[in-house]
């Protein structure tokens, strides 16, 4: 179509250089050498993004967006906690224990906030293709017996595993209100 740019390996994108590329048969570029915006002194990146559907392009800019912003949150705090849901059910135990101390109304607001939390570990794993309910009575027996866990919900393989092991880690900066 007439919108399509054209680009080659030898344009020039202000002083960093467009390289054409063969990845697994398809054709990709790279940018290499991108400066920084004189005025601003931040370094600035272009990204082309091409796919066979319109829908196909805005999944993979929403996924290019959530990224860029999980590596912006890193930069500002590079801490990390296991992801897959470990945390919402540390949090969700604890705020279990805790309602035991207050009266019935009371109860009831902290046990509302702990189900609340389990609501992501359940919802993770019923997006893979798992039984949530199965899943989080797994995650509250095993997060009781072992109080420091880090098993979460692996949607890759569709099982509970330990997600510091597999190295799947979300910011911090994320959980915090």
């Amino acid at each position: 179509t007439d919108s399509i740019l054209k680009i080659d390996s030898k344009s020039k994108l202000r002083k960093g250089e467009i390289k054409q590329h063969k990845i697994g048969g398809k054709t990709c570029f790279s940018i290499e050498q991108v400066s920084s915006d004189e005025k601003s002194k931040r370094p600035k990146i272009t990204v082309m993004l091409s796919g066979g559907t319109d829908m196909y392009v805005s999944e993979m800019k929403r996924a290019f967006h959530d990224a860029s912003y999980v590596i912006s949150s890193l930069l500002s705090s590079p801490k990390v906690v296991p992801g897959g849901g470990v945390c919402e059910v540390h949090v969700a135990a604890r705020l279990d224990e805790e309602s035991l101390n207050f009266s019935d109304s009371q109860y009831l607001v902290w046990r509302s906030f702990a189900s609340a939390m389990e609501e992501i570990p359940v919802s993770l794993s019923r997006n893979a293709g798992m039984n949530g309910y199965d899943v989080i009575s797994k995650l509250r027996e095993i997060h009781s017996v072992e109080k420091r866990s880090s098993k979460g919900v692996n949607v890759i393989s569709e099982k509970i595993e330990d997600m510091a092991i597999l190295g799947v880690w979300e910011p911090l900066v994320n959980k915090q209100a």
